[in-house]
């Protein structure tokens, strides 16, 4: 195409055609183009866009990485249930919180045991209640029995 100097007007759609965008051009003599465009609204459909993808790869890490998580909880709960039974209750204890921040029910569970029965610790029944109705609510079953039961 070719243009002579002066004045052009461009009528477009933008991408993903639901905005309708109208600009001007200048050509001078020289043969410069001079463009002057207004992108408001397409930074601001940029942004959200941009926003969107960063939640998604976001949401992708943090799926990636619960699977790991989840076996570092698991493992966590497995060594403190060996200490548990070894009665160290108290470095049981430590890796049992840790495992269960990581979301293992069973070692919410066997918190709440250590607080009932008062196992290296002084007796707690509001803190058992609290181990054992969240192992209820992270589906636990066993962490229900227990929850009634420490009424």
């Amino acid at each position: 195409m070719h243009l002579q100097p002066g004045a052009h007007f461009i009528d477009a759609t933008a991408l993903g055609g639901s905005k309708h965008v109208q600009k001007d051009v200048n050509l001078d003599a020289d043969r410069q183009a001079v463009v002057h465009i207004e992108l408001g609204e397409q930074r601001e459909a940029g942004a959200a866009q941009r926003q969107q993808e960063e939640q998604q790869q976001a949401a992708a890490r943090q799926q990636q990485a619960q699977p790991q998580a989840d076996v570092v909880a698991e493992l966590q709960y497995r060594q403190a249930q060996i200490l548990y039974n070894q009665g160290s209750y108290a470095d049981a204890r430590g890796l049992l919180e840790q495992s269960c921040r990581g979301n293992s029910m069973r070692a919410c569970d066997l918190l709440g045991d250590i607080y009932k029965f008062g196992r290296g610790v002084s007796p707690n029944p509001y803190l058992a209640r609290e181990y054992y109705r969240k192992a209820c609510d992270g589906g636990l079953s066993m962490g229900c029995t227990d929850a009634r039961s420490a009424q």
